[in-house]
């Protein structure tokens, strides 16, 4: 069911991925988008909204609007003809979303990073959870929202599995991710 206009605010991490991920739902379920990319990556939103427009999309049912999200953001965000925001980004822009400060109560969907644990248990095969782990958590410079940001281990293994990492992480280049 369609509820209005919604504000799909994307950041600079998979801003292709996680832009589809608010955009496709939305219009899917009749409404009109507003997509407002970070100023680091404007034109992925621009050529998706592209797209979307020589694909048939009517252009009344998609916009996109590039600029600071201190100014853009905050305008779309209090807006009264903004009916839902979805934010993907950091809980201290998340929260300033949440707190409309006197302004119109609207819906919200923010992802705004979790704890992202992982649960390392006794039986676990060390050497794969140690692989897994050092992915899950350091993968892209650690720039992905859904990074692994706690392990909980088991007592019986937690010293040995602790090690493990530490080895396997001493290990990564740190270098310019273009060489």
């Amino acid at each position: 069911e369609p509820i209005g206009v919604v504000v799909c605010i994307s950041p600079f991490n998979f801003p292709l991925n996680l832009l589809c991920h608010k955009v496709a739902p939305a219009l899917a379920a009749g409404n009109a988008v507003i997509a407002k990319p970070t100023s680091e990556t404007p034109l992925v939103a621009i050529r998706l909204t592209e797209i979307l427009l020589e694909a048939g999309c009517p252009k009344e049912a998609i916009q996109v609007i590039t600029g600071p999200g201190r100014s853009v953001g905050n305008a779309l965000v209090e807006s009264p003809f903004t009916d839902l925001v979805t934010f993907t980004g950091s809980t201290q822009i998340g929260t300033q979303i949440a707190s409309p400060g006197g302004k119109r109560a609207k819906r919200l969907i923010l992802e705004m990073g979790g704890m992202d644990p992982v649960i390392v248990l006794d039986d676990a095969d060390l050497p794969r959870a140690v692989e897994a782990v050092s992915r899950a958590t350091f993968g892209l410079a650690g720039q992905v929202c859904i990074a692994s940001k706690r392990i909980l281990a088991s007592d019986s293994i937690s010293e040995k599995f602790a090690v493990m990492l530490s080895d396997r992480v001493s290990k990564f280049k740190v270098a310019d991710p273009m060489a």
